[in-house]
């Protein structure tokens, strides 16, 4: 989910929070809930007595002080800092959190929906405009209005609809020929920027270049220069614009290109929920289907080079490698993700990776492209534990992992083998009482190792049952369990015990 601390400080209006910096990151925890060593991808909420009694501090960090206090000494080196000045206490800061995240999340999935299901572009921008509160316009790639929702300031003297009022809101071009030399000198940096309408040079517009298949064919900005735009606007036009990326890829009949869909696995890994629609369109035309599996890669950058140029330059060398895979930056680490039948580009991206010196990590296999996270922090999780040179599988990782590492994983679908869990979430041929009965035959028949007649005797059922129950789980799980090795039997134990007892 792209949510910035400053898109959250304006939607609190509960509690004063005074933003120092702005990262975009998932989860939130309050810190007397932090188990094992702090996480980068969660945001962590604090008193300031809290954080006096920890020795490591986490790398993203909300601080809940009493009105009027500016306790941060403490917190020199934190990159990702927000102090929150509140009189109320830390559960309900926390509470005032969660519940922006939860608002954010809904808006965002319903900008999605809308796209998957060809809305009109205003429909989308209506929308986005709920969260702008500001004027939302869509331009073409010469300035011209084409579409704008949102309720505009009575008096328009000095802003940029002075002329569109006037006009009776036909398309014009309201930006002389030297400020469209400079937008498109700003189009080729950093985005998002700031225009200068002619009409009044003190204001400015904030603008955003949408290109498809690399060309640059709109822009969207906050238009009403009498309501002057915040730091959390900022980021929303940036998600914004990125959702009509997609929309227009859509409409123009354009193939998204790989960064577009580098986009949706960002938004997944995010923590965004997937719409199929979305999902179903990008991979059709990829030539990628749900059903062949996936596996995903994280190379962890070294923190002095993340976000940087030599980022990018590693992330577009192991983009080249593989013409199949989809790569992009993500939170400090390079992603790359391909269909499992390209076995040997994987291990091209691998080689690369670990040549570069790269901490390198490969998921197990996943079906289901929402279910990249998992697989994400299943390669976190062999990163921050892997012992020795060279990338290790999950299951000789989690044998060799402390109990204490695996207690304080946040997702404990982390260690679950995806056909066990599918089992005892969905059952099998959506028999969900059949589903777990095969999950409990397996974990006794584990236990026993792999002895059918002492798993049939102690699960009361008759041995060429049991028997053919075990090679109906090995088709499923594409493996023959009396091959496995000690690690990989402990994993599909583990998994056993975590599909059984997790609630649904």
């Amino acid at each position: 989910m792209h949510i910035s601390l400053h898109i959250l400080a304006e939607e609190l209006a509960v509690l004063n929070m005074d933003v120092l910096s702005c990262e975009r990151r998932r989860g939130i925890a309050t810190f007397s809930r932090m188990e094992a060593e702090p996480r980068d991808n969660v945001l962590y909420v604090a008193t300031p007595a809290e954080v006096a009694q920890v020795e490591v501090l986490p790398r993203h960090l909300a601080l809940v002080c009493n009105m009027g206090s500016r306790d941060i000494e403490v917190l020199a080196g934190v990159p990702n800092l927000a102090v929150i000045e509140t009189d109320e206490s830390i559960d309900a800061a926390i509470g005032a959190f969660g519940e922006a995240f939860m608002g954010i999340s809904n808006w965002d999935s319903r900008m999605l929906e809308a796209i998957a299901a060809q809305h009109e572009i205003d429909s989308v921008l209506a929308i986005a405009s709920e969260r702008l509160h500001n004027p939302i316009a869509l331009f073409d790639s010469k300035q011209a209005l084409l579409s704008y929702v949102g309720e505009l300031s009575p008096n328009s003297e000095g802003t940029i609809w002075e002329e569109v009022l006037h006009n009776r809101y036909a398309p014009i071009e309201f930006y002389s020929a030297s400020e469209r030399a400079e937008l498109m000198r700003l189009s080729r940096q950093d985005w998002p920027f700031r225009m200068r309408p002619a009409k009044n040079p003190d204001r400015e517009n904030l603008s955003r270049i949408i290109r498809v298949n690399g060309t640059s064919i709109a822009s969207v900005g906050l238009v009403d220069v009498n309501e002057t735009f915040t730091e959390g606007q900022v980021a929303l036009v940036d998600l914004v614009c990125d959702r009509l990326q997609m929309a227009l890829s859509m409409r123009l009949g354009s193939r998204p290109s790989r960064d577009d869909s580098s986009f949706l696995l960002r938004s997944i890994l995010n923590g965004n929920k997937a719409d199929k629609g979305v999902v179903a369109y990008h991979l059709s035309l990829l030539g990628w289907r749900q059903a062949e599996g996936f596996r995903l890669i994280a190379c962890r950058l070294p923190e002095s080079e993340s976000g940087t140029l030599a980022d990018n330059s590693m992330t577009k060398r192991i983009a080249n490698i593989s013409a199949h895979s989809m790569t992009l930056s993500f939170e400090g680490c390079i992603i790359s993700m391909l269909p499992c039948g390209y076995s040997q580009e994987l291990e091209k991206v691998v080689s690369s990776a670990t040549s570069m010196g790269l901490a390198c990590a490969a998921s197990e296999q996943f079906a289901d492209i929402a279910d990249a996270r998992i697989a994400y922090d299943q390669c976190l999780f062999i990163l921050d534990n892997q012992q020795g040179a060279g990338p290790q599988p999950l299951p000789d990782v989690l044998e060799g992992s402390p109990v204490s590492a695996i207690a304080g994983a946040l997702n404990p679908r982390i260690f679950c083998d995806e056909t066990i869990y599918g089992l005892c979430a969905y059952g099998y041929n959506g028999d969900a009482a059949r589903g777990k009965a095969l999950v409990r035959e397996l974990y006794v028949y584990l236990l026993r190792g792999c002895n059918s007649h002492k798993a049939a005797r102690e699960l009361f059922l008759h041995r060429n049952t049991l028997v053919y129950h075990i090679e109906l789980l090995e088709k499923l799980m594409g493996v023959k369990l009396d091959e496995l090795s000690t690690s990989q039997t402990l994993y599909l134990v583990t998994s056993c015990l975590i599909a059984l007892a997790e609630k649904r």
